[in-house]
């Protein structure tokens, strides 16, 4: 990835029951988002005969989270 380019953390793993599972992401998402500017989550799904859910946030590694440069 080149310089100054924001990263797509793309869809993660998180398994466990269903609820666990979907505690972990958004907590895992918010986690992030102290450290770097994030679209905040996607709504947590579920892919077929997977384990888990699956959730998707992209994040701006440029500066931090209370960084206000573009």
């Amino acid at each position: 990835m080149g310089t100054g380019a924001a990263a797509t953390l793309g869809s993660r793993f998180f398994h466990g029951n269903e609820e666990s599972a979907i505690t972990t992401a958004l907590a895992a998402i918010e986690e992030i988002g102290t450290r770097w500017r994030t679209s905040g989550p996607s709504a947590p799904w579920r892919v077929p005969d997977e384990p888990g859910v699956r959730a998707r946030t992209y994040a701006d590694t440029r500066g931090d989270a209370d960084s206000d440069d573009d």
